[in-house]
């Protein structure tokens, strides 16, 4: 028997659960790339809901979510708690979207708490922590996006009150200057312990980049190069690097010189790394074997110019990366 497949909650999780774009990308964790890239499974799973074809989008599912696919984490969490081509089953649906969750996805830690909520009440301890943890993954959204999953989870149910206060303190705190953010983001990057903490960190430092926040684009620089709890985005990396060192934060500086020295995020320039040194070494950094390390790549001539264009002040390193890499999106969770 064909059941039809279009149901409220399924609807509103294909509406909000992000789309990624990653499927070109090849990664060396294969389980992450099987994380992020709905490339492989999107297009049969769609053919069966266009045919409300139950059986065929729950082996569809199914077979992504082995593979560790979050997207098919939330999509088949929506068909457990909603009673969509199976029986309804909280107990799945809240273990499926938990995964999601701790891997830093707003929609699954949204949906989790007010699953908790419609299912146990406002009382429940779970409802209460969820939606705590929500308003924290809520920077993963566009500043206003917010404004509309409001509504759409209002069509059916009323929404949970820990929700409403999580939505109410995200607005607020995205007023905040940059040094709001920035703390957060630091706190969950050095303190966190949830396992979204690192996704959630790199979230938080990216607004508080964006804003301006000096040390927030060499924390965030740092995560997104390093892969520190998200997979690695060079390009996104290095353009928040280069914010740190023209900020003149002496950490970027020095390790903006370790990757143009190295040649393997950024272009190996052994001239900008020295330059970069140099800088870093007028803030008062103790470089000298550094420099001693890299002075016999570089001419007498090449030597004197970067000395003299290191003492002009309005003059700063350039850091570029390899041109036509496709890289993932920033703040995508990684295992590593």
């Amino acid at each position: 028997m064909v059941v039809k497949i279009f149901s409220f909650v399924f609807l509103i999780a294909l509406m909000i659960f992000r789309v990624n774009f990653v499927q070109a990308v090849e990664i060396e964790n294969g389980l992450n790339k099987s994380i992020h890239d709905d490339y492989w499974w999107r297009p049969a799973y769609d053919k069966a809901v266009n045919q409300e074809d139950c059986s065929k989008a729950v082996l569809v599912l199914n077979r992504a979510v082995k593979a560790g696919n979050i997207n098919a984490h939330g999509s088949l969490a929506a068909f457990n708690i909603d009673g969509t081509c199976m029986n309804k089953n909280f107990i799945n649906a809240m273990s499926l979207f938990r995964y999601g969750a701790e891997r830093g996805h707003t929609s699954a830690a949204i949906f989790m708490a007010q699953a908790y909520f419609l299912e146990k009440g406002a009382d429940d301890p779970s409802a209460k922590k969820w939606a705590h943890r929500a308003q924290f993954a809520m920077m993963s959204l566009e500043p206003m996006y917010w404004e509309k999953i409001i509504p759409s989870l209002l069509i059916k149910d009323p929404l949970s009150p820990h929700l409403k206060k999580a939505f109410s303190w995200y607005e607020k705190t995205l007023q905040e200057n940059s040094t709001v953010l920035f703390k957060i983001g630091q706190d969950f990057l050095h303190n966190g312990t949830w396992p979204e903490s690192k996704v959630l960190a790199c979230y938080w430092l990216m607004e508080a980049a964006r804003k301006g926040h000096i040390r927030a684009n060499f924390l965030a620089a740092h995560q997104l190069i390093m892969g520190d709890g998200v997979l690695v985005s060079p390009r996104s990396g290095t353009v928040r690097l280069q914010e740190a060192v023209e900020g003149n934060d002496i950490d970027a500086l020095l390790f903006a010189a370790q990757i143009l020295e190295q040649g393997h995020v950024a272009n190996l320039s052994y001239e900008t790394a020295y330059f970069a040194l140099l800088r870093a070494e007028s803030l008062g950094a103790q470089v000298s074997k550094s420099l001693d390390r890299i002075a016999p790549y570089l001419s007498d001539l090449r030597l004197r110019e970067v000395m003299h264009r290191a003492q002009d002040t309005t003059y700063f390193p350039t850091i570029w990366t390899p041109i036509g890499q496709i890289e993932p999106s920033s703040c995508e969770y990684a295992s590593r």
